[in-house]
């Protein structure tokens, strides 16, 4: 088995044939420049990862098998239609997916024919098609292949078979390997050029031949064999290198994403939906030249006699870097990953370009975070991609009430012992009001079962029930006035109930604790004229937590929540059925039992999704790089599915519950929820138009519940053999219906 040093060598010899062919492959540094070495590092498992990309590839395609430093046996060939099929484990990690067209295309070696592909990273790569993850034109028929006999990008439908190779982000990835190529992306001189910043190119604005004129470009363009556009040289915008572009760095230019035009119209207008030319040579055939076409973005070998536009390009200086401004208003400061931002002492800074930053603001005591404006929108993660310099503004706003703790420091208990007290100084507007107060916390279960336990021995000996304690999963408990108790379907009970006043303020929560079984913990203190006020108002606050170090299990629920929800191992899918929101990062931050959380964007049509495994920064980059948004919140009504790596349980907020009607669903697919009760046939008849139908999960079956009003109408049999006939399961037999806490599908015409 060759070793990562040996490929090294490989790669940098294939970098001198590049050089006697005088053509060059364009790769990515992290600084947003051009380089062109191109190594994979072994990593002695059958993988390889590609140091341009930060991908991990498997070097087998699937259906062959790695050993003795070779893949043998055949690969095998897939429809879309069995890829949710494919297995996702290998080398010790379960996130293995299809790559998208830009990442596939990333593989191809131009100078290499049948296959067109390293073969020493990649050995006995067969010379045939391989699928990418990336539909056509935003259909669903027809989707992305890359051809590794030669290297050509195109499209296909959907129901042909061919090889698959799969990929795995393992961390940051540069985002030239985005399948988008977003506005975002580029920074615009205002003289006709624009420098895409992931790779620091800068391009002519305009096809040779048309003129720039008001930010659009005029005139037809020229159209040259390959032979004379190899020879195109010109002077513009003040710089005289520019020259025709290797097929690589045309198709960075590609929106494989996009439904209208492969190409960003905005910073490339007027562009000809025809073939361009490219610098490269078609190795097998001296006649040949690599061409790219602008009419739906596929890359494809061509006769150089014939006559094709071109779109000259040049390298463009490195950018030392950008700025980032951050203001705040209220209490509270801001962080950021990688380092450089740090308010108060520091809300500037400058960062290299093309870096993903990751902003964080946290509430000083007293105060809640209300979100951020400027370059970032809403409550959640903040993440900005220094293309330029960019601005971002945070509000915290003060609470209505505040809190004084006693037993920590800035909101942790670091020691053995806890001595944990708080005070409540109840808003102006409360004060005199009859209500209550609530305390709650996550806890490990082990801590419960052992309180329990010796609550009821005399003798106190409670160690060898808690040596019986095998998993300590979290669970979400509240002190009574009887003492801490797991909460049960989102019952509240209050610690103290009366005037809210004086005779409330004070609460003692843990008194000469063991701080060695509640590693992980939070505790939480709010009040309100009941529970649901209480949510609703906001009135609770973390005042808490235990640091994990050392914990058997971590925590992903959260105690300013309170309604229950259990998790099976899998795919489930599950709903917010009340009307309060809730973070996605909150429930879900636990990388031991969550493997992912996604939600459809019914606004555009895309899915959002949330990894634990993955900072914000990681999330952002996959998002892009997949063509989805991240997943920060689930509003009210929305459905949601969870990926479970085991069971578990996790909180909801608790308020009024979601009524679900016509208002909340658009035209086409819609996953969404209801608190309140009802059949599928019961809710269709609040709908003004018949819905055409309805789909639930069973996580247990890893199936389908399935409702469509226009077989009912025709006669049960109708719809129950339908179900039968395809294996679905039925509302009616099961006496299933939609409830809290369950999400579903419904499709309206």
């Amino acid at each position: 088995m060759r070793t990562s040093n040996e490929l090294g060598v490989y790669t940098a010899n294939w970098f001198s044939s590049l050089r006697r062919f005088g053509l060059a492959v364009l790769m990515v540094a992290s600084a947003g420049s051009i380089a062109v070495a191109k190594t994979y590092t072994d990593n002695g498992d059958g993988t390889v990862t590609d140091s341009s990309t930060g991908l991990t590839w498997m070097r087998c395609s699937l259906g062959q098998v790695w050993g003795n430093g070779t893949c043998t046996g055949l690969a095998g060939s897939y429809t879309w239609s069995q890829f949710a099929t494919l297995p996702t484990n290998f080398a010790g990690k379960n996130d293995w997916r299809l790559p998208n067209i830009t990442e596939l295309t990333s593989l191809a070696d131009p100078l290499r024919y049948n296959p067109a592909i390293d073969d020493t990273a990649f050995p006995n790569t067969p010379a045939s098609t391989y699928w990418s993850a990336s539909y056509f034109a935003g259909t669903s028929v027809s989707a992305w292949f890359l051809n590794f006999s030669n290297g050509n990008a195109n499209a296909t439908s959907t129901d042909r078979a061919y090889a698959v190779r799969l990929v795995r982000t393992g961390g940051a990835v540069n985002s030239l390997w985005n399948a988008a190529k977003p506005d975002s992306d580029y920074v615009d001189h205002g003289d006709g050029t624009v420098t895409h910043a992931p790779t620091g190119l800068m391009w002519q604005r305009c096809s040779k031949g048309q003129v720039w004129s008001v930010n659009t470009c005029i005139g037809s363009a020229t159209v040259y064999s390959w032979d004379q556009a190899t020879l195109l040289t010109d002077t513009y915008a003040g710089q005289s290198d520019w020259r025709l572009p290797t097929v690589a760095e045309l198709q960075t230019l590609v929106d494989y994403t996009a439904t209208a035009s492969p190409l960003n119209v905005t910073m490339f207008p007027e562009t000809p939906k025809i073939s361009f030319w490219s610098s490269s040579a078609y190795v097998p055939s001296p006649n040949n030249a690599w061409a790219v076409t602008f009419n739906y973005g596929g890359s494809f070998f061509s006769s150089r006699s014939f006559a094709y536009p071109v779109r000259l390009v040049r390298v463009a200086p490195m950018v030392a870097g950008t700025s980032l401004a951050v203001s705040k208003t209220g209490n509270g400061g801001i962080t950021s990953v990688p380092v450089g931002i740090d308010c108060g002492a520091n809300c500037n800074s400058n960062f290299a370009e093309g870096t993903l930053v990751s902003l964080a603001a946290i509430a000083a005591p007293g105060s809640s975070f209300a979100g951020w404006s400027g370059d970032c929108t809403g409550a959640g993660a903040c993440v900005v991609s220094m293309h330029a310099a960019r601005n971002v503004a945070a509000t915290f706003k003060s609470m209505p009430f505040t809190i004084v703790t006693s037993g920590v420091v800035d909101g942790v208990i670091t020691g053995s012992i806890a001595n944990l007290a708080t005070r409540i100084a109840f808003g102006a507007g409360d004060v005199g009001k009859t209500g209550a107060v609530f305390v709650t916390a996550v806890v490990p279960e082990s801590f419960l079962v052992s309180r329990s336990v010796t609550n009821a021995m005399s003798n106190g000996s409670a160690s060898a029930t808690q040596s019986t304690v095998t998993s300590n999963p979290f669970v979400l408990v509240q002190l009574t006035p009887t003492g801490w108790q797991q909460v049960v379907n989102g019952q509240l009970i209050p610690y103290a109930s009366g005037v809210l006043g004086d005779q409330l303020a004070a609460q003692t929560i843990l008194t000469n604790t063991s701080t060695a079984g509640l590693l992980g913990s939070q505790f939480c203190v709010g009040y309100g004229i009941d529970a649901n006020e209480m949510i609703a108002a906001g009135k609770m606050q973390l005042v808490a937590t235990i640091p994990e170090p050392g914990a058997t299990g971590t925590s992903s629920l959260s105690c300013l929540v309170t309604a229950s929800v259990l998790v099976p191992k899998g795919w489930s899918l599950l709903g917010n059925s009340n009307n309060l929101g809730f973070q996605v990062s909150a429930l879900f931050r636990d990388a031991s039992w969550v493997s992912s959380v996604w939600k459809w964007d019914v606004e555009k049509r895309r899915w959002q999704f949330y990894a634990p495994a993955m900072n914000a920064v990681e999330l952002q980059a996959h998002a892009n790089q997949n063509s989805y948004g991240v997943l920060n919140e689930v509003k009210p009504g929305e459905g949601y599915w969870v990926n479970a790596i085991s069971p578990a349980s996790v909180t909801n907020p608790s308020e009024a519950p979601v009524d679900l009607s016509a208002a909340n669903l658009v035209s086409g697919w819609n996953l969404v929820t209801t608190g309140v009760t009802m059949t599928p046939s019961a809710l269709n008849s609040r709908m003004p138009s018949t819905i055409t139908s309805l789909w639930a999960w069973d996580s247990a079956s890893q199936r389908y519940y399935f409702y469509a009003p226009s077989l009912e109408v025709q006669g049960r049999a109708q719809l129950t053999d339908y179900i039968s006939g395809r294996g679905y399961l039925d509302f009616t037999a099961t006496n299933k219906t939609l409830g809290s806490g369950v999400g579903f599908w419904v499709n309206k015409p």
